[in-house]
């Protein structure tokens, strides 16, 4: 045996949740279809477990590093699958300017199944502008400009595809790093925030015309609403009558499809649905757990004795990211790249704190990384 296990104490609620959904898919009103999804649940908790798996804390680390390497990668590379299958039709002149929303009504579709979604699209291009933006604060020289430019690319994709959530989130990412990357940007995050926040609140009496990029963001071209949530606080509604009807036991992954018709657009009442209470109660102390880790590390100031800050604060954008995001959307409680993603950096989060326990009990400090 190797200690604690693999991914330590923020992953292992998961696995239970992941259990619990398969539980709940034998209830499905089809159970094949629900038991599919609920084993690449599960199949994904399992991999991440496994690849993670080492005799020691640090090893721990190192191997879950590099899962994240390699899953940033793979993320990136599908954002640039997406540009190709997407190229001549991602954008679109409205009358509110260059949008992208719409873009799977331009990309035929392929086997009946819609390849491209602008909140799809939204998130893939947020998850490289995150990683670029860290990394053009960190670098010097001409790599800095080379990676703002990217960062500026990919922000740019997701403020035209006109997804809210996706565009809030990756703000919250570009905060999170900007609070952990030195007190210089700690200090222009914070004017900036004072900035927009002035000018949402006083742009009229400052004379900033904000009506047009608030219609912008809200899709009202669209739409011809002004309703913020598009709809979401009702299906929320709906949602949480079926779960009253099984509060403790889930109805299996895709329940809101297969009882609704509609995507519930909420992480923990798909969780609910899914796995039940007590899969919904696991999955945020999973959750809650990997960001404890999270601050306790940056607290502790371990990353920079290994030499892992950069990766650190790559991490915590993601997690700040995806946690936002959950919110309008479903990230991390159902299988899909979210859950991806989100697993390593939970992973890697979790052996930083056993790393951390390790050393303090041992009263030496960790070893840097090459």
């Amino acid at each position: 045996m190797h200690g604690p296990r693999p991914g330590g104490g923020a992953v292992r609620p998961w696995f239970g949740y992941a259990l619990l959904g398969v539980g709940g898919a034998l209830t499905s009103p089809n159970v094949p279809f629900a038991l599919w999804w609920a084993a690449a649940y599960l199949g994904c908790v399992v991999v991440s477990w496994t690849f993670v798996d080492a005799p020691t804390p640090l090893e721990r680390l190192q191997r879950a590093r590099h899962l994240n390497y390699w899953t940033w990668a793979m993320a990136c590379g599908l954002f640039l699958v997406l540009l190709y299958i997407t190229r001549g039709n991602l954008f679109a002149t409205t009358g509110s300017g260059l949008s992208g929303y719409g873009v799977s009504n331009r990309v035929r579709s392929f086997g009946g199944v819609t390849m491209v979604r602008a909140s799809g699209l939204a998130r893939s291009a947020a998850i490289p502008a995150l990683f670029a933006f860290v990394l053009a604060w960190k670098r010097r020289g001409p790599e800095r400009v080379l990676w703002g430019a990217v960062a500026v690319g990919c922000a740019a994709v997701v403020v035209l595809m006109q997804s809210r959530g996706a565009t809030l989130s990756l703000a919250a990412g570009i905060a999170f790093a900007m609070l952990f990357m030195g007190r210089a940007s700690r200090y222009l995050g914070i004017a900036m925030f004072l900035g927009i926040l002035a000018v949402t609140i006083f742009g009229s009496e400052l004379g900033v015309e904000t009506e047009g990029a608030r219609a912008f963001l809200n899709r009202e071209e669209y739409s011809q609403r002004r309703e913020i949530t598009s709809g979401r606080t009702r299906d929320w509604g709906i949602a949480f009558d079926k779960i009253q009807e099984s509060p403790l036991w889930g109805f299996g992954p895709q329940a809101d499809r297969f009882f609704f018709g509609f995507h519930v657009h909420n992480t923990y009442l798909y969780a609910w649905l899914t796995a039940g209470l007590g899969g919904l109660l696991l999955f945020v102390l999973g959750l809650a757990r990997a960001w404890r880790c999270l601050w306790r590390g940056a607290r502790a100031g371990t990353v920079r004795l290994l030499g892992q800050e950069v990766a650190f604060i790559q991490a915590g954008s993601l997690l700040a990211f995806f946690t936002l995001r959950g919110i309008p959307e479903v990230s991390g409680s159902m299988f899909g790249i979210d859950t991806m993603l989100m697993l390593p950096a939970i992973a890697w989060l979790s052996a930083l704190e056993e790393v951390r326990l390790e050393r303090e009990g041992a009263g030496s400090p960790p070893e840097a990384s090459s």
